[in-house]
């Protein structure tokens, strides 16, 4: 097999969940050309995303546009790139279409989701007859060069460096996903009593939000970088923190790529269909609501009681347990290597 075309997601946390298979697809066909097909601008990033993905060779952006514009768009491609397979990962059938009318020699799509396993297992499921064995990591993967972290540094600075670092990302694709910005007040001056640096993350719609929390904390020690980063930075950035506190969106998803600790808050929407992915450094705050998981259709008119359920001593504690965990496993570490010293 030569040459692999993936036709990926949209949306930033969607498609981080496909890096899986892209390794897999990278470990079963070494020598392949693996390129990507996906979402690209300030709504759709997926593209951006998947620049820093090790086993993809080529981001191709999805055209701006409906339906037909993108299926014309997906059949050119496949046209003149010769590709041995195509893999559609989004469950749309007509992308599905479009590979087949194109002349690909093989289409790998995923099914109409689940609502009881990890969209990323799912997907792994839809290419598992490709790869002999059914070989995957569970782990999501992103790189980050010294250059990026370097740069992250410096943005940040070095007197917030010298503390543990916590990054507070306050932004969700949906209000109902969203912890109130009180919350976040609460938990920013538990922080700084906790002799820990505070990074406020998140996008441009995000921006009133952080300059209000700003204003309450009133502390130096704390760093607005909401709408000033690109992708790129905000990775980078995540990836020298400590940890993340994060509803269920992309920053969850690049802290378990990069193996930052992360404390996600979930709500509207099920953990254990969208949760962090193939880590153990994780803590999940989830009040499994009645009316809950509800979606994009919420019926509480607006009050979220599912996100305000969620307290700040709560997150505290799941911080400090990971902190605790990460003690122990240095601990551990070295009991291991003492062990294995005397036994020399």
């Amino acid at each position: 097999m030569n040459r692999i075309l993936v036709v990926n997601m949209n949306y930033l946390g969607d498609a981080l969940m496909t890096t899986p298979v892209h390794a897999a697809l990278r470990r079963t066909y070494p020598t392949a050309q693996i390129d990507v097909i996906a979402g690209n601008g300030s709504a759709y990033a997926a593209a951006s995303i998947l620049e820093l993905d090790p086993n993809v060779d080529s981001v191709i952006p999805r055209v701006h546009g409906g339906a037909w514009t993108r299926c014309h768009q997906l059949y050119t491609l496949i046209r003149a790139g010769s590709y041995d397979v195509v893999v559609v990962l989004p469950p749309i059938q007509v992308y599905q279409f479009t590979a087949l009318a194109a002349g690909a020699r093989v289409v790998v799509a995923m099914p109409a989701r689940s609502t009881d396993r990890h969209m990323t297992d799912q997907m792994m499921d839809a290419v598992a007859s490709i790869i002999p064995g059914h070989s995957f990591d569970r782990t999501l993967t992103l790189a980050v060069g010294e250059h990026d972290r370097q740069r992250s540094r410096e943005i940040v600075g070095a007197e917030r460096l010298a503390q543990p670092l916590t990054g507070l990302n306050l932004g969700a694709s949906r209000p109902q996903k969203r912890w109130p910005d009180e919350r976040f007040i609460g938990l920013a001056q538990e922080l700084l009593q906790s002799k820990s640096s505070v990074l406020l993350l998140g996008g441009h719609a995000d921006e009133e939000n952080a300059k209000q929390i700003v204003a309450a904390v009133n502390d130096s020690r704390v760093l607005n970088l909401v709408g000033k980063t690109s992708i790129r930075e905000l990775v980078s950035i995540i990836d020298i923190c400590s940890a993340v506190v994060t509803a269920d969106t992309a920053a969850m998803h690049i802290a378990t790529a990069v193996g930052t600790d992360v404390v996600a808050l979930f709500g509207s929407t099920d953990p254990q269909l969208t949760g962090p992915y193939g880590t153990k450094r994780c803590q999940v705050l989830y009040h499994n609501l009645e009316c809950a998981p509800c979606g994009n259709h919420p019926t509480c008119n607006g009050a979220f009681t599912c996100m305000r359920s969620i307290s700040v001593e709560e997150v505290v504690v799941a911080l400090n347990a990971l902190k605790f965990s990460a003690s122990k496993s240095v601990k551990a570490l070295a009991a291991e290597s003492a062990v294995q010293l005397t036994g020399m």
